[in-house]
């Protein structure tokens, strides 16, 4: 099994492809393994890259207040089940562990689709992006 981080899906397509996996109505888990970088890369002209420096672990923790924030205030159906810090790997072999597993669950593809597609998350990017230096991303659904 090869396994390569990366912060972007291959494509539009592959997105689209993924979620065709799932009913419109039918809610799944995301299981987030974010790897970070040292120090927050902002590009050039971002309000943030003047700032004092921050590492990619509270960059990334900007983002996901941001988008948290959004979602309460939203109502939307969506819910961060576990936040937590990878310490070892007890089965396998990876050449580098992540840092974080975060876990996450949409009430929906529709859900999931209006969150990305708004405006307060593609905002919240910029610190997602600065923050990371790569992450695989998990579709999941309960077993019957």
């Amino acid at each position: 099994m090869n396994v390569e981080n990366a912060i972007e899906p291959d494509s539009q397509t592959a997105a689209l492809e993924f979620l065709k996996k799932l009913a419109p109505d039918e809610s799944f888990v995301m299981v987030n393994l974010l790897k970070f970088k040292e120090n927050a890369e902002y590009k050039e002209g971002s309000k943030y890259k003047e700032e004092k420096a921050i590492s990619g672990a509270e960059a990334y923790q900007k983002y996901l207040d941001e988008v948290i924030g959004f979602v309460q205030k939203s109502g939307k159906d969506v819910q961060v089940l576990s936040d937590s810090k990878v310490f070892g790997l007890l089965l396998g072999k990876v050449e580098e562990l992540w840092d974080r597993v975060v876990l996450v669950r949409y009430g929906s593809v529709k859900v999931f689709q209006e969150l990305t597609q708004s405006k307060p998350f593609l905002d919240a990017q910029e610190h997602r992006l600065a923050g990371l230096a790569g992450q695989l991303n998990i579709g999941t659904k309960a077993s019957s």
